[in-house]
């Protein structure tokens, strides 16, 4: 049994707890809301992700960092990409040990543009760190219905960290770079937009959309150093993807709210985090850095940060 850290109480990291739990590994989960804590310690149900069950699992949850500094070795980290830094802090504050980290975050440090394993290794120092990416929901994961769904692991050259996540119902794949798993991951939330706005207009694009996403995806992969390079199963890019565009997706409900009802959708971002809003920021910035073309995400991002009109985002990428 390999002790584990999951530091994010979320429903993704619930969720990536239940699977290392289920495949015998000692988990801690450090989640800063005491009420989610007792919850999950008492084997109740909790509000960050209803659907766990940690019955018979070997799982404890701890609301303070210095309780879970020495466990294990392997940690994981779930926190917004607005929040990473703040949480890396924390735990280099409280001298924690693991040797070895692994993001679970799924985009860019806003302003910077930073992959989380930047983030972490600036604040935690010399480690080594790993991120994961791929089609994956936290209530299937948690239900053991995540059967077709999975992640690739960047960064993990020797397959260590894959080998922690992987079970019969959940793919998890090694990938040497961790640049490419990152950038597809961030990604993907600028093209489920997309396809929300396509289809709140009515209109049949979505395939159309996955395939010009793969194109201005793969360009930052290569401006950022990464590898398009994968393995069997593209499950960070084409798989991701595919979910990612469809009402299963947090993202892609926000584009259809944006073009059916701009004042609600403004609203909602009050209230909520969506992580595709603040990557589509990243947009202009990849295209002025690296000197690239994304004229789709481009099309999305003037339509929600700079109230162009909203169209079909396939229109404006032809004209």
């Amino acid at each position: 049994m390999t002790g584990i850290v999951v530091a994010g109480g979320g429903a993704y990291g619930q969720a990536i707890a239940h699977v290392l739990a289920t495949n015998d590994h000692g988990v801690r989960i450090f989640s800063r809301d005491s009420e989610t804590v007792g919850k999950i310690n008492r084997r109740e149900q909790n509000e960050r992700l209803p659907e766990a069950n940690f019955e018979g699992l070997p799982v404890k949850a701890k609301d303070d960092l210095e309780q879970i500094a020495n466990h294990g070795s392997v940690l994981f980290v779930s926190a917004t990409s607005g929040t990473m830094r703040e949480a890396a802090q924390n735990l280099a504050a409280a001298d924690v040990q693991q040797k070895y980290v692994v993001s679970l975050t799924k985009g860019f440090e806003p302003d910077s543009y930073k992959f989380m394993t930047e983030v972490l290794e600036e604040e935690l120092g010399t480690r080594k760190y790993f991120a994961v990416a791929g089609p994956s929901l936290a209530r299937d994961i948690a239900t053991g219905n995540s059967e077709g769904q999975g992640v690739h692991v960047g960064g993990d050259k020797n397959g260590y960290i894959s080998s922690l996540l992987r079970n019969s119902l959940f793919a998890a794949e090694p990938v040497d770079d961790v640049e490419s798993v990152q950038t597809k991951g961030g990604m993907k939330n600028v093209y489920a937009i997309a396809a929300g706005i396509a289809h709140g207009l009515n209109e049949d694009v979505r395939e159309e959309i996955i395939e010009r996403a793969l194109v201005e995806v793969s360009e930052v992969v290569r401006a950022r150093g990464g590898s398009d390079s994968h393995t069997d199963r593209d499950w960070s890019g084409r798989e991701d993807l595919l979910l990612t565009t469809t009402p299963a997706s947090r993202n892609y409900l926000w584009g259809v709210l944006r073009a059916q009802d701009p004042e609600a959708a403004e609203e909602q971002l009050k209230h909520t985090t969506l992580e595709g809003i603040a990557t589509l920021r990243a947009v202009p910035y990849f295209e002025n850095e690296f000197g690239i073309s994304l004229p789709l995400g481009h099309a999305v991002y003037e339509m929600v940060h700079e109230n162009a009109e909203v169209r079909n985002p396939l229109e404006l990428l032809v004209a």
